[in-house]
């Protein structure tokens, strides 16, 4: 009688061991449902995040090179067009697929100056010079 007493006790103290763990666990298991949630839901606000702001630079992507387009073809330098130089319908290098080739001479086949003159009449602008300190 005394061990099945032993026994018995025995097992109702393992029975409350089992018991703290089970609690313990689905407390675990509550607190990571939890964190799941909130990654989940940072998750999505970091997705959303993200996509505006591909979208943001893909609209910048599309400006640069609108703007690269138009001052490769003279059409963003100056306001004020001669009367002699013809006007240049906007044509997007999207639609054609490349930008047209400069009506510009190679220059590297002309002397400094004369590379010069062409860059100004094609309403390029130069590049300030640079002052080197000592």
């Amino acid at each position: 009688m005394e061990k099945l007493v032993d026994d018995n006790t025995a097992l109702v103290d393992r029975l409350k061991q089992f018991q703290q763990e089970h609690e313990e666990f689905t407390a675990q298991m509550d607190k990571h449902v939890a964190v799941s949630r909130q990654l989940s839901t940072e998750q999505a606000v970091l997705q959303e995040s993200l996509e505006k702001e591909c979208k943001g630079n893909k609209r910048l992507s599309l400006e640069k090179e609108e703007l690269l387009w138009k001052l490769h073809n003279g059409t963003l330098c100056s306001p004020k067009r001669s009367p002699t130089s013809p006007s240049i319908p906007f044509q997007s290098p999207w639609n054609s697929g490349s930008f047209p080739s400069p009506s510009l001479s190679h220059s590297d086949d002309l002397p400094g100056s004369q590379r010069q003159t062409d860059r100004v009449s094609a309403g390029l602008t130069l590049p300030a010079p640079a002052h080197h300190l000592p």
